[in-house]
C-alpha cells in the first residue's frame, strides 16, 4: 500500500480531481480484522492478486480511454514489468511458510472475508453490475 496509494493520487490528479476531491471521494473502511501473520498473508492474497488483475484492465483502459501511466492509468501497472514477477514471488513466499492446515485455512478465511468485503463495499457504492 506504501507504493500504490500515492500511485493512485497521482492517477487521479492526472484525471482532474484535485485534493479536496480525492479527499472527498469515498474509501472502503469495513476490511477483514488482520491480528495474525496468516490473516496479514490472506489479505496480502487478494491485494497483490487484484494488482494481478490489474494488467488485464489496463489494457483495456488503453484501449478503450486511451489512457497509459502517464495519463491517469500508472496505478494499472504500478508493479510494471515487474509484476509478474513479484506475484511469482509472493506465491514462493507464502508457499515458503510451510504453514500447518490450522494457518492454511486462516489464510484462506482472510483472503474469502476480503473477498468479502470488498463485494459489499462496492455493492454499497451501486458500481457493480
Amino acid at each position: 500500500l506504501r507504493i500504490k496509494l500515492p500511485v493512485l493520487r497521482a492517477d487521479l490528479t492526472a484525471l482532474g480531481l484535485d485534493e479536496t476531491a480525492i479527499e472527498a471521494l469515498p474509501t472502503c473502511q469495513a476490511l477483514p480484522r488482520i491480528d495474525s501473520r496468516a490473516a496479514a498473508l490472506g489479505v496480502s492474497y487478494v491485494l497483490e492478486g487484484a494488482t494481478l488483475g490489474g494488467q488485464i484492465l489496463r489494457r483495456r483502459v488503453a484501449e478503450q480511454l486511451g489512457l497509459d501511466a502517464c495519463s491517469g492509468a500508472a496505478f494499472l501497472n504500478v508493479y510494471g514489468e515487474l509484476t509478474g514477477r513479484r506475484w511469482k514471488d509472493f506465491l514462493q513466499y507464502l508457499d515458503d511458510r510451510n504453514l500447518g492446515e490450522t494457518q492454511t485455512l486462516e489464510v484462506t478465511s482472510a483472503a474469502k472475508a476480503t473477498f468479502t468485503h470488498f463485494e459489499h463495499w462496492l455493492d454499497s457504492q451501486k458500481v457493480l453490475l
